[in-house]
């Protein structure tokens, strides 16, 4: 079994070789043509000699249903901007849960505490604050 620990090192080496952000997103040009829409993807995000890397999660309809969310192309960090991409629903998830559940605890000993774990609590929160707001500044 996979401690805390080891799971938010694996996201944070996850984050490490992946392409650092600000990330963009957009879309391929509309044609009615879908087969031109792929290979204007496959052109601009490949030069053919790399392989293309993408993301993908198989939908509800079938074996053909294949949702692509993401295509990150055939550079340096591509594979890795692939794997970042499909690990982070499920890691944002565990991030957050285990965010809430350090809230969670600082605001029950917080509320039950006069003593020096009640000024840890609201320390522990305070860093949670800057971190977040640390990173939203950067977005």
């Amino acid at each position: 079994m996979t401690t805390t620990s080891e799971r938010l090192n694996a996201i944070e080496l996850r984050v490490e070789h992946a392409t650092e952000g600000l990330w963009q997103f957009g879309s391929a040009p509309i044609d009615p043509d879908r087969a031109a829409r792929e290979t204007w993807l496959a052109e601009t995000c490949s030069d053919g000699d790399s392989p293309l890397w993408a993301t993908w999660v198989m939908g509800d309809r079938g074996p053909a249903d294949v949702v692509i969310p993401a295509v990150t192309g055939d550079g340096e960090k591509a594979r890795a901007n692939a794997e970042f991409i499909a690990h982070a629903h499920e890691d944002v998830r565990a991030m957050a849960a285990a965010l809430f559940s350090v809230l969670g605890l600082v605001a029950n000993v917080g509320n039950e505490s006069t003593g020096p774990e009640f000024v840890v609590c609201y320390e522990v929160r305070d860093a949670i604050d800057a971190a977040l707001a640390a990173t939203k500044a950067n977005s």
